[in-house]
This record gives structure tokens, C-alpha cells and sequence, in this order.
């Protein structure tokens, strides 16, 4: 076989290129040595030498021996180049990480004629490379780094795919970020480093030494080619890795040209939603003006509640009239102060950034309003019993009451009237427990211990449809939520595109100085190294980097992810005997049980005139007898069915009886759960701890709810407060839901939650509730059926009424099934969905569910009402990067995000919509109402359709 033919084996012709372009590589390195293939041009053009990574000499190709076994191989310019910078891209790999590979290429014939003992000594010959750390150099960097650059965090654990790296001490963040990354490292490995021609050569000819009957020449023969066809699949490897970078470096030209189109068009996307925002701001301070001016023309007695000094005011003059005041009279008040505090609440509710400072005065005459108004009734109540028989209904010689209603409050009272005591009779029987029972409370029922007589004392029973406790306790209060929810999405993609950046930058191929004999030396700038948050980093030349800038900042937003939620989790209220009010609600009003003292009863006297006359007691107040029963709970409750053919044994029996003994000493309460309000489970019941301020079931016992009459009867150790508590959000996950616009201009929303099925419109800037099926209770809310509301209002209507639709940050620790998005991506779509609902309809998809955390699917079309057929549904997916139509539909088998062709690129779906749709349309969208685009913006980010279905 000649030169030019073995040259010409699995290579193109040397015809084809021209002569400077061609390039002759002689085999004939050592048997250990690891050999990566550089080639070096010289200024004439031609490639002198071949340099061996790992060592540190240099063959010179052009005065080496030639032999009879050669390899021509002729390649073009531009391929050369790019075989050039794929060879230093291995190389620089190689200097990264330290990972040992190699590719094997051997002639199927010598394969099947090799013995055991032959492969034994290919193993054996094959060289011998350490084992290093993948990314060693540079987590070492960062760690070093870090600690000039971050404060400290102590006692940091992680946890990733079943193995814990566990930190003690003082460590930055970037050292926690380099650990994680070494946690991850498995995830991002690089290509291998390009095979070792020699040792591919020698392996494969080892198998030929020991072949018998095999002549010389035909050794050669084999072995020129098998030295052919290394070099052809080396040839084919440095090709693959320059069309590899090629493409790495085309990716990234276009990811910049991606990143200025996202900017500029996520900047127009926040200046849409800042107009949106702006006018409902100018609108509702246009509509604060004119209810002012109102309230000043009409010069009413109550006070504006916006003006702290008016409402001090009011309270003063109140107080002043306080110790005359009559049951009536104080229900009339009541009426009055739930008034101003509603109104004050809605103030604190739409204050503006320049009314922050006013907030915690606002908090304080709210509560201020609050005590006030339970004093008006304890001093209601204490001059209602001070002449019982004059104010209160006599049932019998012994008995006498008092029940009033209204719409705020019903207040009975029960006492037993202060006659003569008569001499004890020995003889007579114990009198039996007492009990009261008050129908217009919901059938309230009362028994009290044998040690309470009721002698000169009296029972008063209030239910407040309203609860003034439960937003003073403190685990009611949201935890302080991470800096990243207050952050838009233009802001958290300009920090994102900083942080990769940065990592470039800083992982750059450093300009070394020039020497000081150098003329350039007194020219030479150093190259800046510390940036400020307001500099942006240049852009630096293409290097591979492991894990790449995308990689990286991925980790770092998953890192910062799990510490923020691991902050968060840390200020979640630990289960202790408080009633957590962030996972529960309290529903139904407030039922206040106390036991009191009479007042001194005046007395008559025979004169001319009738004289009423009573001793004086100091002070003239309301005073609270306290009461605590001591309860030791047991294990397990017995009971005993008198019906049962079979009898419980004597010893079960005194048991049973010593637990009855022991639960009559208790107070017992039974009720019927209040109508209007919805309880998806059994309620709770729980009281609440004045002094400590929170509710508590420690205290109830032997509680026992009846499903058919919607009672509940319970045991308490004292009097006091008692409420009705469900989980919070029952209502969640939904099943599925739809945004549909109408032929009027308002907008339909349906929601199928885990029960209910709600049905909401906006409409000029207010929202209402305008349909409820599958309610448990069947004339709840129906009274509150299209009623337009503001959002805040009806959200806060919703509440009351046990229909928490509304999750907030914390909620996904309490409700199982929910999708933990990323916030600032989620509330973006939620915008430009809002802003899109009067020509669009949205639908729920079931590809959602298995997204990403910056990922989301939903249903969307064109929809004229005016028309009957309507388009079908498209698949919309919008991510933190771009949103897209896909190719696939709802009910196909597999998803795939594949997406459509020839639409633009798009960063989010209100760009996209904008980039698809008619100019007729397009025009109409941007005349929509503002103000129903804020209302509908509101709800969708206080429901969170996307993350809790």
C-alpha cells in the first residue's frame, strides 16, 4: 500500500485543499505518555508541531523521521480552525477538572481473536491518571472569595437527593453555594478529553503480537489500518467538539441578543402595569375627595376616620356619657363603633406609600375603639342589674332574665333574684345543678358545677357576630416574607443577567502585565475588578466554564430558594397549645360566657314618699367572678350503652361513674353552629387567654359535634371567650377554573374549589359574588349575591363566611397538593393575564402541574361573545425566560414543549399576544378598563390559580 493511499483512508482527497492546508502527523510517542493533538500555525502558514498536554516537550513534525506508515491527512482552512479551538477547548477542560476517560477503537477481527490473557495485559498498559475533584479550582475561588464578600451564616444545613452536607461553624454564602455545587457536581460534567492516538495504536497491535500465522507484512497492514482509523475517529471527534463550540458560542450570541429583547420588552410589559396602578390610584383619591366632601356637607355626628384628633375626639365625648348609658342605648353605640372601625379599616386597607407613617396611630384608635366599646357594655349590663326589678323580666319569684338582639350582638342575662335567705333545713335535698338555656343564642344551652348556687351572682351570655381578638394575637400576623416577593420580574431577570455577568467576569482569562523592560508597561491599565450595584460587567470572550453562567445561576436561585424557605419555615408558629391562626380561622362570632356579681339591690321604705335607697359599693363597675375547675383529662373516655344485651363488668362501670363525677365538675356548654357560615370539617371549639393573648382548647374537654342537628356540646374549666375554629384553607386546592369576558364589557371568573363552586364578575373597577353551589349550607350567602363590592371588601366577606379562597406566602406549608411557583414570574402572568381577560379566555390546564417552578401551562383563545362559535383552546406556556403556543393540545397523551413555528421571540404572554393577534384587536385591549384590569389583577394574585390547581 503506498504513501498517498494509506493517507487517503477514511480522510478526504488531498486534491480537494490546497497545499499550505496540509498536514502530516507521524505516530510515535511513548507508551505512557497522555497526548492530546494542538496544532500551532506559523507565519508562513504552515503547522509545525504537535504539542502534548501533560508534558512538557514538543515534537517537531517537520524534521521527524518518516516512516513507512505515515498518515496524510488534508483538512481546509476553516475546518483547521475549528478543530484548532475544539483541541484547546478539551485542553482547557482538562486543566478544569482532572477526569479521567478514554475512547477505545479497536478492529473487530483483532477483538474476536484476543484471549483473556491478551486483554489482561491491554488493561494493564492502559496509563494511570489521578482522580481529582470535579470543579476543585474553582470552588476553592469562590470559597476564598466569599469570605471578603458575604457575612457570615451559621449552622447551615443541606439536604439533596438523600445526602446531607452539613457545615459547622461560620461560613459565607459563597462557600455554602461552592458546597452546594460540589453537591451537585454529578449533574454537570464535561465532554472527555480526546484519546491518546499511541496508546489506541499500542493497545490494539498488542492483540496482534501473539496471532499465529501471521506474516510481517500483513502485520503492517493491519497496523497502518488501524492507525487509519484512530486517526479517522479522532478526526470525527475534534470535528464534533468544534461544531460543538461553535454551537455553544452561537447559543450565546443569541442568549445576549435574547437578554436585550427581554429587557426592553418586560420594561414596556412594567410601564402597562404602572399606568394600570397609577390610574386606579388617581381614582380612588378623586373618590376619597368627594366622600369627604360629602361627610363635610352632611356634618354628621360620627367623625372621619382618616383624622386620628376627630376620633379622639368622638371617644372622649362617648366616655363622657358612658355611666348613664342603657342596654338600648349602648346597642345604638355599638352600631356606631363598628361603624367608624369598618371605615378605619378600609382606610388602613387602601393607604397609599405616603400614608405609612399614619398607619400605627390608625392601629391604635382601632383598638382604642375596641376596649371602649366593650366597656359600653360591661357598664350596659352592671345598671341593668342594679334594679332587677325594675329593667328585667321576673320568670318566677326566684328567677329573672333579660335578652336583647340586635344586629350586631345578643345579650341575655340570667340571675336568681336576692331574696330572704330562709334557716336550713337538714333535710332537704341538695339543690340539683342549674340549668339555663337561651334560645335566642343559637340554643344555648348552659350547665354549671354543683358549686356555683348563682347566690347573689348572675350568668351573662353574649354572641358578637364580630371578633376583635384574634388580629391581636401574634401568630395571626404573616411572617416577614423574603426581599425576592417584592421583586417584578424585569427586576429579578436584570439580577439574574448581573449574576451570570459576574461569573464570567470573574472566571475570565486574565491579561498578564507586560514586563517592566517592556515600552508598553507604562501604558499598561490594569483591568477593574470590583464593580458597583450601579456598573454593569463587561462582556468578556467565550470560555468554557463548568457548570456554565445558566447553570450557575440556577444553582444559585435554587441555593437561595431553600434558604429563604428554610428562614421562613424557622418563623412558621410551632405547634404548641395556641391556636396557630395562620392555618386555622376563627368563624361564627364570639360567644362570651361570664359569671358575675349582682349589684347591691335598692331597698323600699314606708314614707310619704318612696324612697329607694341601696348600699354603695366602690367601685360602681361590672365585677367578673373568677372560677377555674381543676380536670385531670383521661386517656380514653368510657361509655356505657344501657341498651346492650351484654353488661359491662363492675369494675368498667365504677370507672365509667368516676369519669361522669369528675366531667360534672366542668362547666358544660352546648350550642348550634351559627347559620351563614360555612364549616367544611367539624369545628373546633376554643378559649380565649385574655392575659396571654391567644386561643387555646387546653382548657375544653369532651367535646362532641353532631352532624344531622349542627350542634355541638362541650366541657370548660372556666368562663370566658369561646370561638369556632376550622382549617383555613379547606377550600384548597381547586379542581379547575376559567376566565370568560362577557358581551357587556365585565368579566366572568369560575372557580371549582375542593367543595364549592363560586362565580364571580367585575365589572366597572368592583367585583361580586354572583353564584355558590355545593354548599354544605344551604341559605349561606345567598343574601350576598350581586353585591358589587371593592375587592378588599369582598375578599374580607368571603372570609367571615368561612370561604377562604385567598392562599398567602405561608400557605403552602398548611395545604397539601399546591405548586410552589416562583412569585415574581407567577404575579407577571397574572398582569398580563388581567390585562388580556376582556378579548381573551383563560381555562386551567392539567399540563400545569408537572411544570417547573418557573413554568406555567394554561388554556387560552380569542373570545368574541357576540359570536356562537367560538375558536378553539391553545396551550399557552410562559416561563421566567419566554412565552410561547405549543404544538400540542390538552388531551393529547404526552406533553411536549415543543413550540410553534414562526412566532417571534416573546418575553412574556402580553408581548406575545401583541406579536399574534390583528391590530383591531391589539387596539382593542388597550382600551379596556383600567380599572377592571386592576380589580381582576387583584383577585388573580390573591387566588393564585396557577400555583393551587
Amino acid at each position: 500500500m503506498t504513501e498517498s493511499q494509506t493517507g487517503n483512508m477514511g480522510t478526504e482527497k488531498m486534491d480537494e485543499a490546497p497545499e499550505e492546508d496540509k498536514k502530516k502527523v507521524t505516530h510515535a510517542p511513548k507508551k505512557s505518555e497522555s497526548m492530546y493533538i494542538s496544532a500551532h500555525k506559523s507565519k508562513s502558514g504552515s503547522y509545525k508541531s504537535v504539542t502534548k498536554v501533560g508534558s512538557r516537550s514538543k515534537v517537531d513534525l517537520k524534521n521527524a523521521p518518516k516512516s513507512g506508515h505515515d498518515i496524510k491527512t488534508t483538512t481546509s482552512s476553516k475546518q483547521f480552525k475549528k478543530r484548532k479551538r475544539a483541541a484547546e477547548f478539551s485542553t482547557s477542560e482538562e486543566k478544569i477538572l482532572e477526569i479521567p476517560s478514554s475512547i477505545e477503537v479497536i478492529n473487530s477481527s483483532s477483538e474476536e481473536s484476543s484471549s483473556e490473557e491478551e486483554k489482561e495485559i491491554v488493561r494493564k498498559s492502559k496509563p494511570k491518571m489521578k482522580k481529582g475533584k470535579i470543579g476543585a479550582q474553582s470552588e476553592e475561588a469562590l470559597a476564598k472569595r466569599g469570605k471578603k464578600e458575604s457575612a457570615a451564616v451559621k449552622g447551615v444545613k443541606l439536604k439533596l437527593e438523600g445526602d446531607e452536607v452539613v457545615k459547622e461553624g461560620e461560613m459565607t454564602e459563597d462557600e455554602l453555594v461552592a458546597e452546594f455545587i460540589k453537591s451537585k457536581a454529578g449533574h454537570y460534567k464535561p465532554p472527555p478529553p480526546l484519546p491518546d492516538p499511541a496508546v489506541l495504536l499500542e493497545e490494539a497491535m498488542i492483540k496482534l503480537v501473539k496471532k499465529p500465522n501471521m506474516k510481517k507484512e500483513e502485520i503492517e497492514e493491519i497496523r497502518i489500518q488501524q492507525e487509519a482509523e484512530i486517526a479517522r475517529k479522532i478526526e470525527q471527534e475534534v470535528q464534533k467538539r468544534a461544531d460543538e463550540l461553535e454551537r455553544v458560542m452561537e447559543n450565546e450570541r443569541r442568549e445576549q441578543i435574547d437578554a436585550q429583547l427581554r429587557a426592553d420588552q418586560l420594561e414596556k410589559s412594567v410601564i402597562m402595569t404602572q399606568e394600570v396602578v397609577h390610574h386606579f390610584r388617581e381614582t380612588l383619591r378623586t373618590e376619597k375627595e368627594l366622600r369627604e366632601w360629602e361627610l363635610y356637607l352632611q356634618c354628621r355626628k360620627l367623625p372621619n376616620p382618616a383624622f386620628c384628633n376627630d376620633m379622639t375626639t368622638f371617644l372622649r365625648m362617648w366616655e363622657e356619657n358612658m355611666t348613664v348609658i342603657t342596654i338600648p342605648e349602648a346597642s345604638e353605640t355599638t352600631k356606631q363603633c363598628l361603624e367608624l372601625i369598618s371605615d378605619l379599616e378600609e382606610v388602613i386597607a387602601l393607604a397609599t406609600e405616603d400614608d405609612q407613617h399614619k398607619l400605627p396611630n390608625w392601629f391604635w384608635i382601632r383598638q382604642l375603639f375596641r376596649d371602649q366599646q366593650t366597656v359600653c357594655l360591661d357598664i350596659a349590663t352592671y345598671r341593668l342589674m342594679k334594679n332587677v326589678g325594675k329593667n328585667m323580666n321576673r320568670v318566677n319569684i326566684p328567677i329573672a332574665d333579660y335578652n336583647f338582639k340586635d344586629d350586631y350582638s345578643t345579650i341575655c342575662v340570667w340571675l336568681r333574684v336576692q331574696n330572704p335567705i330562709p334557716l336550713t333545713n337538714p333535710r332537704r335535698p341538695p339543690r340539683p345543678r342549674i340549668i339555663i338555656t337561651f334560645e335566642k343564642i343559637h340554643n344555648f344551652k348552659l350547665m354549671l358545677p354543683y358549686v356555683l348556687d348563682c347566690h347573689e351572682k348572675a350568668v351573662r351570655v353574649m354572641y358578637l357576630r364580630y371578633d376583635h381578638q384574634s388580629d391581636t394575637c401574634e401568630n395571626s400576623k404573616p411572617p416577614t416574607f423574603p426581599p425576592s416577593f417584592d421583586l417584578d420580574m424585569l427586576q429579578t431577570f436584570k439580577n439574574e443577567w448581573r449574576t451570570k455577568l459576574k461569573y464570567k467576569y470573574e472566571r475570565r482569562d486574565r491579561q498578564q502585565p507586560p514586563s517592566k523592560d517592556d515600552p508598553e508597561y507604562e501604558n499598561w491599565v490594569p483591568e477593574q475588578e470590583e464593580f458597583g450595584p450601579d456598573e454593569e460587567y463587561p462582556f468578556v470572550p467565550y470560555k468554557h466554564l463548568i457548570p456554565s453562567p445558566n447553570e450557575y445561576v440556577a444553582i444559585l436561585e435554587e441555593f437561595r430558594y431553600n434558604q429563604e424557605k428554610k428562614a421562613f419555615l424557622d418563623l412558621v408558629p410551632v405547634e404548641t397549645e395556641a391556636l396557630n391562626l395562620r392555618k386555622f380561622s376563627i368563624l361564627g362570632g364570639i360567644f362570651a360566657v361570664h359569671y358575675i356579681c349582682q349589684p347591691p339591690q335598692p331597698s323600699t321604705f314606708a314614707t310619704m314618699t318612696h324612697i329607694y335607697e341601696a348600699r354603695l359599693f366602690i367601685p360602681q363597675e361590672l365585677t367578673y367572678v373568677k372560677f377555674f375547675a381543676e380536670y385531670d383529662p383521661p386517656i380514653e373516655y368510657l361509655f356505657v350503652d344501657p341498651n346492650a344485651r351484654k353488661q359491662p363488668t363492675p369494675e368498667y362501670v365504677e370507672e365509667y361513674q368516676m369519669q361522669q363525677d369528675a366531667l360534672n365538675t366542668l362547666i358544660m356548654i352546648g350550642l348550634k353552629i351559627p347559620q351563614g357560615v360555612i364549616f367544611l370539617r367539624q369545628p373546633e371549639v376554643y378559649v380565649w387567654l385574655e392575659d396571654e393573648k391567644y386561643w387555646t382548647n387546653k382548657y375544653i374537654h369532651y367535646s362532641h359535634f353532631d352532624q344531622e342537628s349542627q350542634r355541638i356540646e362541650f366541657r370548660s374549666q372556666k368562663f370566658g371567650l369561646f370561638a369556632l375554629a376550622t382549617p383555613r384553607y379547606g377550600h384548597l386546592p381547586y379542581k379547575c377554573w376559567e376566565i370568560k369576558p362577557e358581551i357587556d364589557g365585565s368579566v366572568t371568573i369560575s372557580i371549582v374549589a375542593s367543595v364549592l363552586i363560586l362565580e364571580f364578575i367585575v365589572k366597572d373597577g368592583l367585583i361580586c359574588l354572583s353564584l355558590i353551589e355545593n354548599c354544605p349550607r344551604r341559605n349561606a350567602l345567598q343574601d350576598k349575591l350581586f353585591e358589587y363590592k371593592q375587592f378588599h371588601m369582598l375578599k374580607k366577606m368571603l372570609k367571615n363566611h368561612g370561604v377562604d379562597i385567598f392562599p398567602e406566602a405561608d400557605s403552602y406549608f398548611y395545604v397539601e397538593g399546591g405548586l410552589e411557583k416562583h412569585w415574581p414570574t407567577e404575579k407577571h402572568l397574572y398582569t398580563n393575564m388581567a390585562a388580556l381577560c376582556g378579548s381573551f379566555n383563560f381555562a386551567w390546564s392539567k399540563w400545569n402541574a408537572a411544570q417547573s417552578r418557573k413554568s406555567f401551562v394554561v388554556q387560552m383563545r380569542e373570545y368574541a361573545p357576540k359570536k356562537r362559535k367560538q375558536k378553539s383552546f391553545t396551550l399557552m406556556m410562559a416561563s421566567s425566560l419566554k412565552a410561547v403556543y405549543l404544538k400540542c393540545a390538552e388531551d393529547t397523551e404526552e406533553f411536549s414543549p415543543e413550540p410553534m413555528e414562526g412566532i417571534k421571540f416573546s418575553a412574556d404572554l402580553y408581548n406575545l399576544m401583541k406579536s399574534t393577534v390583528s391590530m383591531f384587536l391589539r387596539n382593542t385591549i388597550e382600551d379596556y378598563s383600567k380599572m377592571n384590569i386592576h380589580v381582576l389583577t387583584d383577585f388573580l394574585v390573591s387566588t393564585r390559580l396557577m400555583s393551587f390547581c
